[in-house]
């Protein structure tokens, strides 16, 4: 298995989603058994609510990412693509008197307003997901918010468990991790694993950092670096080794991008960039998969 991690200079917009779908089409042109990864996402749900209802329909909470990725992927389903996956709420700033450091706390730290997590992990016993509720959020939401919650929960299978926010924060920066590599794990039999990290994390995972490239995607152009070197550059700024604990403008300068791309835009993700446009990107991989 030949990984390939796209990762965003941006914490927001910075086009990983659109850049890893588009890759794995064109590899999978060009004959390669490709597939997508997100170890962990997360969807706005005031701006992409139709999830809901998708999550609703399975009974088993997606993210737009991860149906992006799926879509592309075909044989993978979405919460094997995406094994830590999540909805975030809108903050209500009237339920904290509209004090401004609460408010830029919580923006500024999506995984606080957490809602819903469902969490897949991938063992020889076989796939098995859990849900848990992140009841502190909901005191925080508009009632019609809470209520949307509220109505997604009583759907999920299983039903989601009940827990604190010091537990969910606890869970992220350590379990969340290992976890989300057991399933990448399982699609070590593929033959290219293109891997989307989360907003401006420069690896998800610890293994997501063993990948043999790294396209690094920035509003109008994507730069290649070499994995070896994108590795040590992380591992030397990580917190107590945890490759998620450093943002990739930290470390990018570091790397000494051997390629650039320019990128034009797109109006949706699944519209994509051309076999023409991933050119340079797919040539790389190709020398990669035949060494």
């Amino acid at each position: 298995m030949v990984k390939i991690l796209v990762v965003g200079y941006l914490e927001v917009d910075s086009g990983k989603t659109t850049l890893a779908a588009s890759l794995i089409t064109a590899l999978r042109r060009e004959g390669f058994d490709s597939v997508g990864f997100k170890p962990v996402g997360a969807t706005e749900l005031w701006f992409k609510p139709w999830v809901l209802e998708e999550s609703r329909r399975r009974r088993l909470l997606v993210t737009h990412d991860g149906l992006i990725l799926e879509r592309v992927s075909r044989s993978l389903p979405a919460h094997l693509v995406n094994p830590i996956g999540g909805i975030l709420a809108p903050v209500d700033p009237s339920r904290l008197d509209w004090r401004e450091g609460f408010v830029d706390i919580l923006l500024a730290q999506p995984h606080r307003r957490l809602a819903i997590l469902r969490v897949t992990s991938c063992t020889q016993a076989g796939v098995a997901s859990f849900h848990v509720l992140n009841q502190s959020i909901l005191s925080r939401v508009t009632q019609g918010v809470g209520e949307a919650i509220r109505d997604l929960a009583v759907t999920l299978n299983p039903p989601p468990t009940p827990t604190s926010l010091g537990e969910l924060e606890a869970f992220m920066d350590n379990d969340a991790a290992i976890i989300a590599d057991t399933c990448l794990d399982k699609l070590e039999d593929r033959e290219v694993v293109v891997i989307e990290s989360n907003a401006d994390i420069a690896a998800p995972t610890y293994k997501s950092l063993e990948s043999s490239l790294v396209v690094v995607v920035a509003p109008s152009v994507a730069a290649i670096v070499d994995g070896g070197r994108y590795a040590k550059a992380v591992n030397l700024k990580a917190i107590a080794g945890k490759p998620w604990s450093v943002r990739v403008r930290e470390v990018v300068q570091l790397t000494r991008a051997r390629i650039l791309v320019e990128l034009t835009p797109k109006n949706e993700p699944m519209e994509g960039y051309t076999q023409d446009e991933l050119k340079t990107v797919i040539e790389e991989v190709k020398s990669i998969v035949k060494a």
